[in-house]
C-alpha cells in the first residue's frame, strides 16, 4: 500500500518560513543598504569638509603672507565671523559667513591670553546639513613669520663727566639741613626728563631714624647747586621708608609695615594711589621698578609684581623663597635680578626673572660665593656686564667686589685684582660707579672712599699718597646717588649723620674741567622698509663693550608716515641686547610700532665704535 504526502501542506509551511525569514532578514538587509549609502554621503561630505576646512587655513596664512596688519586689529575685528575675497590678484578677509553649496564656512581670529601682539588664534569652522547637523573645527595659531634686520652703526665721544674731579672730594659746595630728627638711609637722584627743572632727589627715612618717611627735593643751578624740599610724606599711622625708587611724578616706597606704597609726587599732598602687599605684610627691605614691572625682597622672599600704566593697580605675579635680601635691582630688558643678601652660600644671588616669571624654583637662582660678609648692596652698569657688590665689614677680607656678568648663567668673580678692601670702614650698602670710578659709604674710618675700577682692575686713585681721596665724616654716610648731566656737571649726594645738614652734595668729573662731550649718540629715525604698519621688534643686538650702554624709543607712524614724529629724552627707554618687551611701557616705547630711533652712551673715557642690529617680524 502507498504512502500518502499532503504537498498543499508542506508547501504552506515553507512559505510560511520563507516569508518569516524575508521578514527578518529583508529589513537588515534594506537597513544596511540605506545605511552603506548614507554613510558614503556623509563620508563624501566630511571629506568636502576637511578640504575646505584646510582651504581656509590656508587662506589665513596667505593674507598673513601679504601683511601681519591684515589678520589685525583695525583692519579685522577680533572674535567676528570673516570670509575670504579675492581682490586685485590678492586675497583679503570681508566680514561675515560664506556659503559655499550645502557648506558654511566662517574664519574667526582672536587675541592670545597672555596678550602677544605677535600672535593670533584663527578658528577655521565648516558647518552642513539641515535634518542632521554636522561641523568640523580646526584651531591654528599665526605669527609673524617673517623676521628681517635693520642695522646701523657709528661713533660716540665718551661724556664730558664733569668739571670736578671724583678723586679729590669736597664737602665745601652745597650743604642742605633738611629739618629731621634723624638722616634718610635710602637715596635715588636722577634729572628731571627736560633737565630744565633741574635734578630730584628722592630720600627715604628707615632704620632707627625720625623725620619724615620720604621726601623730594629739587636741585637747581651748578654754581652751587641750591636745594628746596618739595614734599614730605610720613603716613598714617607714620611708616619708615627701607628703599625707594620713582621718578619726577611717581614714587615707589618700600615700607616697614604696610608693603610697597605708591606716591603721586606731581601734586602737594603727596597721595597714595596704589600699593603692593606681599603675603603677611612683612617688613620689604628693598624696591626695583623696571618699566610696568616691580621687585621686592623681604625678610624671607623675593617678589615680582605687575604695575598698571596709572601705577593704581599692582598684582602678584610670582615669588621666590629668599631669606633677608638686602638690595635688589634689575637689568633693563627685565631678564635678571641681582639681589645681594647674607646667605653665605652666594652674598649675591643673580635670579633669571624672564623664563617663567609666575613660578619661580630654586633653579632659576644662581648663587655668586665671594667669600665674604654679608651682602649689603649691588649695582649693575648701564650695559648689565658688570655687577659691583659691596658687603658688612670683614677683619679679614675685601667689602668690594667686580663680578662679571656678561653671561649672567655663568658669573665670574674678578678675584686677581677686582676687589677693594675698606679698612676700618663698614659699608652700609651704597656704592655707585660713574667715569670708571667707585664710591663706598658707611660708617667707622673714612666713610667717603673714592677708587678706580679701570678694566676690573680695582687701584687707588693717582693722589691716594696726598690723603685727598677720602672723606672722614665722622657721623657716618648713610647713602649715596649719582648723577652725570646733560650739562656735563656731574654730582654725588650723600646721606649723613649730621643734624644741621643731613643732604651734602659733591661735585665730580675726571680732573681737567670735562672734554665738552654729552657721551651720547642718537640715531636718526629708521623706519622699517614696510611702510604703512607696525612691524614688532624681537630683538637687537649692540657692541658689546662694558662702556658702552643703549636706549631705544619706538612709536607709531603719524598718517602712515615717521616724518611727523618727534623724540624727546623722556621717550628712550635702556635696554640691554637681546629681545626687546612687546606692549606699551612709558611715552615712548610703543612695541610693535613703525618709526625707531636709538641712543648710544660712552661712559668710558674714548670714542668708541659701535654696530647696533635690530630685528623685527612684519
Amino acid at each position: 500500500m502507498g504512502q500518502h504526502t499532503n504537498s498543499k501542506g508542506q508547501i504552506i509551511i515553507e512559505l510560511l518560513i520563507a516569508f518569516g525569514l524575508a521578514g527578518i532578514l529583508l529589513p537588515a538587509l534594506l537597513t544596511g543598504l540605506i545605511a552603506a549609502r548614507s554613510g558614503r554621503v556623509a563620508q563624501e561630505q566630511r571629506i568636502m569638509a576637511v578640504g575646505l576646512l584646510r582651504e581656509g587655513e590656508e587662506v589665513v596664512r596667505s593674507v598673513r603672507d601679504i601683511g601681519w596688519d591684515r589678520i589685525t586689529s583695525p583692519t579685522v575685528t577680533m572674535d567676528v565671523p570673516y570670509h575670504w575675497v579675492q581682490e586685485a590678484n590678492e586675497w583679503s578677509l570681508a566680514e561675515g559667513s560664506e556659503t559655499l553649496g550645502d557648506f558654511t564656512r566662517s574664519i574667526v581670529i582672536s587675541d592670545v591670553t597672555p596678550a602677544d601682539p605677535s600672535l593670533k588664534k584663527v578658528t577655521v569652522t565648516i558647518s552642513w546639513g539641515d535634518i542632521f547637523p554636522s561641523s568640523t573645527v580646526s584651531v591654528i595659531y599665526l605669527a609673524r613669520w617673517r623676521n628681517t634686520s635693520l642695522t646701523d652703526s657709528g661713533t660716540v665721544q665718551p661724556q664730558g663727566q664733569g668739571f670736578g674731579d671724583w678723586c679729590r672730594p669736597a664737602l665745601a659746595l652745597t650743604n642742605i639741613d633738611l629739618n629731621r630728627q634723624g638722616h634718610p638711609t635710602s637715596l635715588r637722584a636722577f634729572e628731571t626728563a627736560d633737565s630744565v627743572d633741574g635734578n630730584r632727589i628722592l630720600a627715604g627715612t628707615g632704620a632707627n631714624s625720625s623725620g619724615p618717611a620720604f621726601s623730594n627735593i629739587k636741585i637747581m643751578g651748578n654754581d652751587p647747586p641750591t636745594a628746596a624740599i618739595l614734599g614730605d610724606y610720613n603716613g598714617t599711622p607714620q611708616i619708615k621708608v627701607n628703599d625707594l625708587v620713582g621718578d619726577d611724578h611717581y614714587a615707589f616706597l618700600a615700607t616697614d609695615s604696610r608693603g610697597i606704597e605708591i606716591l603721586d609726587i606731581n601734586t602737594v599732598p603727596y597721595q597714595v594711589i596704589g600699593s603692593y602687599k606681599p603675603t603677611g605684610m612683612k617688613n620689604v627691605n628693598s624696591v626695583f621698578v623696571v618699566g610696568n614691572t616691580g621687585y621686592a625682597v623681604t625678610t624671607d622672599k623675593f617678589y615680582i609684581f605687575g604695575i598698571s600704566p596709572d601705577r593704581k593697580t599692582a598684582t602678584p605675579s610670582g615669588s621666590l623663597a629668599l631669606a633677608n635680601g638686602a638690595k635688589v635691582v634689575v637689568d633693563p630688558s627685565n631678564l635678571y635680578a641681582y639681589v645681594a643678601n647674607p646667605d653665605p652660600a652666594g652674598e649675591l644671588k643673580i635670579i633669571d626673572v624672564h623664563s617663567h616669571p609666575a613660578d619661580l624654583t630654586g633653579a632659576d637662582v644662581k648663587n655668586v660665593d665671594v667669600d665674604a660678609s654679608a651682602g649689603r648692596d649691588v649695582f649693575i652698569n648701564a650695559s648689565a656686564t658688570r655687577a659691583y657688590l659691596a658687603t658688612a665689614l670683614n677683619a679679614t677680607k675685601p667689602e668690594f667686589f667686580i663680578i662679571n656678568i656678561t653671561d649672567p648663567a655663568n658669573p665670574v668673580v674678578i678675584t686677581n685684582g677686582g676687589t677693594y678692601d675698606t679698612g676700618d670702614m663698614n659699608p652700609f650698602g651704597a656704592i655707585t660707579v660713574t667715569d670708571n670710578r667707585a664710591i663706598i659709604v658707611g660708617y667707622g674710618g673714612n666713610e667717603y672712599q673714592v677708587f678706580s675700577v679701570t678694566n676690573d682692575q680695582v687701584s687707588f686713585c693717582p693722589n691716594h699718597a696726598e690723603g685727598t681721596d677720602f672723606l672722614n665724616i665722622d657721623t657716618g654716610v648713610y647713602a649715596v646717588s649719582s648723577i652725570l648731566q646733560k650739562d656735563q656737571y656731574a654730582y654725588s649726594y650723600i646721606s649723613t649723620g649730621d643734624a644741621e645738614a643731613e643732604l651734602k652734595i659733591i661735585e665730580g668729573g675726571p680732573g681737567g674741567g670735562g672734554n665738552g662731550s654729552n657721551g651720547m649718540f642718537e640715531s636718526a629715525t629708521l623706519p622699517v622698509p614696510d611702510p604703512g604698519h607696525d612691524v614688532a621688534f624681537n630683538s637687537f643686538t649692540g657692541t658689546v663693550d662694558p662702556d658702552l650702554s643703549y636706549k631705544i624709543s619706538i612709536k607709531q607712524a603719524v598718517g602712515g608716515s615717521c616724518s611727523g614724529v618727534t623724540f624727546s629724552d623722556s621717550d628712550f627707554m635702556p635696554v640691554i641686547p637681546g629681545p626687546l618687551p612687546l606692549g606699551t611701557i612709558g611715552s615712548g616705547y610703543v612695541n610693535p610700532g613703525q618709526c625707531m630711533r636709538y641712543r648710544v652712551f660712552d661712559s668710558g673715557s674714548v670714542t668708541k665704535s659701535f654696530t647696533v642690529t635690530f630685528n623685527y617680524s612684519p
